[in-house]
């Protein structure tokens, strides 16, 4: 799943400069992997995102990532999705606590890096299905710049 995330953050990266809604679909005949990126005004949240990972309200879409990996264990789906949203950090960490907080995802993790603060989820019999949040105050003070990066386990 690493590798797939990674390869559409690029792909996010290429696509980034375009205005309006531009989706790509990259893939692997080979090995099946698989990510659709989708970028720009009026982009889409990824359409294999799990409960464990709802978008926060009033989220502005910037980049989206729906992806299929291959592993030696089987086939991993996962995503990234990265918005903006009016509420401050702690604001936007208090409802995605409460998410994990309902969710089977009980290892946990909190880390304050530099006012950017993660939170991570994983299963505890399945450490490939998770979920990982970035939450940054944006640089005009007015809101927050979220990055969820989630991930299914085998499917």
């Amino acid at each position: 799943m690493r590798r797939v995330v990674m390869c559409a953050a690029a792909g996010v990266l290429f696509l980034g400069g375009c205005d309006g809604r531009q989706t790509r679909t990259v893939s692997n005949a080979e090995t099946g992997e698989r990510a659709t990126i989708e970028t720009g005004a009026g982009a889409r949240p990824p359409t294999n995102m799990p409960d464990f990972a709802p978008m926060y309200r009033g989220a502005q879409i910037e980049s989206s990532v729906a992806g299929t990996s291959s592993q030696q264990t089987g086939a991993n789906q996962g995503g990234m999705v990265t918005f903006r949203v009016d509420d401050s950090v702690e604001q936007v960490a208090a409802f995605y606590r409460g998410v994990l907080d309902r969710s089977d995802l009980s290892v946990r993790d909190e880390l304050n890096l530099n006012g950017t603060l993660m939170l991570t989820g994983s299963h505890p019999d399945d450490s490939d299905r998770g979920l990982q949040v970035s939450i940054a105050r944006t640089t005009d003070g007015r809101g927050s710049f979220v990055t969820l990066v989630y991930s299914l386990g085998e499917g």
